[in-house]
């Protein structure tokens, strides 16, 4: 095959006019993409390199969302410290959603209602109301679970997450959020087995303490905690035995964590002027108990997660590359 430059089907509509020329737009476009994704590509040509790689459009994608990039990686170090957190949570998750819009389509919500496709969802609806099998006043509710199912942007982000993230950062994000629970301190999976011949992990928890003369306690405990987490003094131990090792469990969790904390937190400054908190580093504890934050809900001290922004940081810059770097497997350019 001919070598190609990465300028090759990229902007394919982009014409020259009297003020500026193909070209020359492309140059000026792939110069600032070198700035802005230097975290990256440590040179211009590593970038030529990579671009000449990708399939065109997603080329161009690249290169359309480099700016929100430089934003987070190369510039909110000139921004008040207060507002850095909220402004890399929004650029981040406004990537996720420009990604994830790109690969599987978006139709604003005014669009899919006039859509065929929610026509035939309202005809499945109709029936079901005829069959007995929903209530008319359902049909609002589930309208906005099909579109927030296909094209919502919580989907989106959790998708992204579950996809691009590695295995270990969805592991820390999971780890990081805490709910107060009722369970069984200093027991593990593996003794309660031994002093339970019949236990099952769905027994009540009163029964299992019942059985092993243990009280149930309340405690701030990741969200994945299930009576087979070792937990002392309200923390987990995932060294002794960790539920989320197996992937299928990890990724059953992660949503919940997108949905409560990251996205939740995103929407708290966009819509409620709220500026989400991310835990103080502390390099002298290296879990970063005591470096948590403490949020209201309900109007009780909670404590949320030991999330330090410093964690979505470094796993956003690997997962953006990942979603780059699987588009070339299917490549025509790829060898």
């Amino acid at each position: 095959m001919a070598s190609r430059s990465w300028t090759d089907g990229v902007y394919p509509r982009l014409k020259n006019d009297a003020l500026t020329s193909r070209r020359d737009f492309l140059e000026t476009r792939f110069n600032e993409a070198s700035q802005d994704l230097k975290r990256l590509f440590s040179t211009s040509e590593e970038l030529s390199d990579y671009l000449t790689r990708l399939k065109p459009r997603y080329g161009e994608l690249l290169l359309d969302v480099s700016r929100f990039f430089g934003i987070i990686y190369n510039e909110l170090t000139t921004v008040k410290e207060h507002l850095r957190e909220p402004i890399e949570l929004v650029a981040m998750l406004s990537i996720i959603e420009r990604l994830e819009s790109f690969e599987k389509g978006y139709k604003p919500v005014g669009d899919w209602l006039r859509s065929e496709e929610c026509k035939t969802f309202l005809g499945e609806l109709g029936r079901k109301i005829q069959n007995g099998e929903l209530s008319i006043l359902d049909v609002g509710k589930e309208l906005a679970n099909k579109y927030g199912a296909t094209y919502g942007s919580a989907n989106a982000i959790t998708d992204f997450f579950c996809t691009y993230f590695s295995s270990k950062d969805r592991k820390e994000l999971v780890r990081s959020y805490h709910v107060k629970t009722r369970c069984i301190t200093e027991v593990f999976g593996e003794m309660i087995r031994q002093l339970i011949p019949d236990f099952r992990e769905t027994m009540p928890l009163d029964q299992i303490a019942k059985k092993m003369n243990k009280i149930v306690e309340d405690a701030f405990v990741p969200v994945c905690y299930n009576v087979c987490c070792w937990v002392q003094q309200g923390m987990c131990a995932p060294n002794v035995e960790c539920r989320i090792e197996d992937e299928s469990i990890l990724n059953e969790n992660v949503p919940k964590v997108i949905r409560e904390l990251v996205y939740g937190y995103r929407n708290r400054f966009v819509h409620k002027a709220r500026l989400p908190i991310f835990a103080p580093r502390r390099e002298e504890d290296a879990r970063g108990f005591h470096s948590f934050v403490i949020d209201s809900i309900r109007r009780e001290p909670y404590i949320v997660h030991t999330l330090q922004l410093q964690t979505l940081h470094e796993a956003f810059a690997r997962a953006f590359k990942s979603f780059f770097d699987r588009s070339m497997v299917n490549s025509e350019f790829h060898d």
